[in-house]
């Protein structure tokens, strides 16, 4: 049986991330762009965990996992918040999830979190067009950051690199080259 991710991200590059990291594995991934729609999805079919980030448009990650877990009673629904910066001096926060990965983060340590918080068994081998060691390393630990290596996937490079060029022309001369 699968494990079912709902993944709270406006970001298309950490999306992205998210679905080649689990794209091999018994997973289904919902996504929702912001809190209100991702608390609607959590009521109507209960994930096995939440990833979320901590910047989301409408209600943000924080207040989701209150919502999530006060208001709604599942204390018991593992949920990970993606944030920019630690939650060590808010511990309030703390609390609130089971989880925290702060971004830029890498693949195999979303891998562990996931089955450490559902208690799957989740393989940790690379397959595919990324599988084993190359020039870049152990693919299963690719993080957002070394998206922008992969040369032999231009549309996950352009993912890359959307949120730092805002220039089409630069994104398409850097891809054919």
């Amino acid at each position: 049986m699968p494990i079912n991710i709902l993944l709270v991200e406006d970001n298309e590059s950490t999306k992205k991330m998210v679905e080649l990291t689990f794209e091999n594995e018994d997973v289904e991934i919902t996504t929702s762009l912001n809190g209100n729609d991702a608390y609607a999805k959590i009521l109507k079919d209960i994930p096995d965990i939440v990833i979320v980030d901590e910047d989301i448009p409408g209600v943000n990650g924080i207040d989701l996992c209150k919502k999530i877990k006060i208001e709604s009673g599942l204390t018991s629904l593992p949920v990970v918040i993606l944030s920019k910066n630690h939650f060590n001096n808010m511990p309030k926060a703390l609390s609130l999830f089971n989880g925290e990965l702060t971004k830029p983060f890498k693949s195999n340590e979303l891998i562990e979190m996931v089955s450490e918080l559902t208690g799957a068994h989740l393989n940790k081998k690379k397959r595919n067009d990324m599988s084993g060691k190359d020039e870049y390393g152990d693919a299963d630990n690719i993080s957002l950051s070394d998206l922008t290596d992969l040369e032999n996937d231009d549309s996950v490079l352009k993912l890359a690199l959307e949120d730092t060029i805002t220039d089409n022309d630069d994104i398409e001369d850097i891809t054919k080259s």
